[in-house]
């Protein structure tokens, strides 16, 4: 996978995406009969391969089916700890030395398809506020501010208030800086266990194994809501008529994860007037919700609007709209009295102290959030103009001209970064187009991944199965529907094999990573390789009971 610098993202936004899709299109044409031969071969002698992954699915608590830990998260370890992980090493070297007699292309490690991450390098000046938050004393030294140093709470309560149209929704005793989305996540499971004994969380469509997984762990109930088909988020209606009557929380992620979908405005509205009368919570993890396509009115202003606000829990990050999830920057913000008390005592006990020296980044970000937002009210305002509002009455660590000039840039790359996306978005809508390997399921509202429905007729196929010969025949990875909760066995007889693809990476890894998705599913279907009496298979399904799962009508 290429770390890209902006200066590659120009160019590759001017170059287009047309000829990368005629490479890799004319490359998939002409050698797909190698393609099969040489994961027909491989596959055929995966057999220590699949007893090592058995064995090792057994051996962790996470992935063992007799008792895992949840089994709505089983799958996403098996594919990031053993198929992603323990079976890399040999896969790489197998498919590589098959694939190099053949005259195929071969790589230095895993081919990432679905990673997760976006590879457009952050803005450079980044660096120079994390320098200046580790050159003062009072963040790189410091331990004695366990709920976030004054400035940085202050700069996350501007990020959050971004979402906002007219007034600050949040104060600085409203947020709270943690190491990533995943701890905001567990913490307000956590949070929301102790307050509300015997209630349970409900998550609408796919999610990203984190809540999942705190609420299986903590015993708390969790269900699962999916509409027939994409888009796969269930109407408010649906939702109300499926909900267990102990429900207490609903987690929405927003845009999806993967699929990019969104709830129009009426339906968000329609989801927090029922919060208010029900006294439900709303666990919405926004983490994605400045990569977007289109434009919409944010949750947390229809919240407000719907008198709602107390209802809500906002969950965000820089990881994907700005890259950096090894700096591990979160923040959860609510103005619930007991769930912001609770959360405070959990981050307490959770850690001594959150990362202070993100200070001066987190207070950039929020006011460069600020200030795009209201420039989105008032075209005629200066960033400068805005600098002096936003700051007033309070410190921030760099200058006014320092803050033009590092927002000009910042506005570049935000631009930059969001036509790559898209034009990575029309680069596998066209392969899909032009292979028929697939179609597009996802509505694709979010600007970071897709999910894909094989289109070959792989019928009866375990998706887990379909993951481990990715690897061991293509030495490709990501992530099948299960890997985002759902009974695997809804997702296997009904919705069939559904891939994520991640459009936040370099092109040659995408075009790479297609090419030797749809060999394989070609192969797959053409050679029988899911048919366990010809070819090694991975057996393993995890299927929740009828409780835990409920599909919307």
């Amino acid at each position: 996978m290429e770390y890209l610098k902006i200066r590659d993202v120009r160019n590759s936004v001017n170059e287009g995406p047309s000829g990368t899709l005629d490479r890799y299109l004319t490359q998939y044409r002409r050698q797909a009969g190698l393609y099969s031969q040489a994961i027909t071969r491989l596959v055929a002698a995966s057999g220590p391969q699949l007893e090592l992954a058995e064995r090792a699915i057994e051996e962790d608590s996470r992935t063992r089916v007799s008792d895992p830990v949840s089994r709505l998260s089983a799958p996403y370890f098996v594919n990031e700890d053993i198929i992603g992980g323990v079976l890399v090493g040999k896969a790489v070297s197998q498919v590589n030395q098959e694939y190099a007699g053949l005259g195929l292309a071969t790589t230095d490690g895993k081919v990432k398809l679905g990673p997760g991450v976006g590879y457009v390098q952050a803005p450079a000046f980044y660096n120079e506020l994390l320098k200046q938050g580790l050159a003062d004393p009072d963040l790189a030294v410091n331990y004695n501010a366990p709920n976030g140093e004054r400035m940085t709470r202050q700069g996350l309560a501007r990020l959050v208030n971004a979402k906002t149209e007219n007034a600050p929704a949040y104060g600085e005793f409203d947020v709270f800086l943690t190491s990533g989305a995943t701890e905001a996540i567990d913490a307000t499971v956590a949070t929301f266990g102790r307050l509300n004994p015997g209630k349970g969380i409900a998550v609408l469509g796919p999610s990203y194994y984190a809540g999942l997984f705190s609420s299986q762990y903590r015993d708390i109930p969790v269900t699962q809501l999916v509409a027939d088909g994409a888009p796969l988020f269930p109407s408010v209606r649906e939702m109300q008529k499926n909900l267990p009557d102990s429900t207490g929380m609903i987690l929405l992620t927003m845009p999806n994860n993967p699929t990019g979908e969104m709830y129009p405005e009426q339906e968000l509205r329609d989801l927090f007037a029922y919060a208010k009368a029900s006294g439900k919570l709303i666990l919405f993890d926004d983490i994605f919700g400045r990569l977007t396509f289109d434009r919409q009115k944010n949750p947390v202003e229809i919240a407000r609007e719907a008198g709602a606000l107390d209802n809500l829990v906002v969950v965000d990050s820089l990881s994907k709209s700005l890259n950096i999830p090894g700096l591990r920057p979160g923040v959860v913000a609510t103005t619930n009295a007991p769930m912001r008390a609770g959360l405070s005592d959990r981050l307490i006990a959770a850690k001594c102290n959150p990362p202070l020296v993100l200070g001066p980044l987190l207070s950039f970000e929020g006011l460069a959030r600020g200030a795009e937002e209201m420039m989105q009210q008032d075209r005629t305002a200066s960033p400068g103009k805005l600098f002096d509002a936003l700051t007033q009455g309070t410190s921030v660590p760099f200058s006014r001209e320092w803050f033009v000039r590092a927002f000009d840039q910042w506005q570049t790359w935000n631009t930059l970064t969001m036509e790559y996306y898209a034009q990575n978005l029309s680069f596998i809508r066209s392969f899909l187009k032009e292979t028929g390997m697939g179609k597009q399921g996802s509505p694709d509202q979010g600007a970071f991944n897709t999910l894909v429905q094989l289109t070959a007729p792989l019928t009866g196929a375990n998706s887990l199965d379909f993951l481990y010969k990715l690897m061991v025949g293509t030495a490709t990875y990501t992530q099948t529907g299960p890997c985002f909760g759902l009974d695997q066995d809804l997702w296997d007889r009904t919705l069939g094999v559904w891939t994520r693809i991640t459009y936040a990476s370099d092109r040659k890894s995408l075009g790479e990573g297609l090419v030797r998705l749809a060999s394989l599913a070609k192969a797959y279907d053409e050679k029988d390789l899911g048919n366990p009496a010809k070819f090694p298979s991975l057996s393993v399904s995890y299927a929740s009971n009828e409780q835990t799962i409920q599909k919307t009508n």
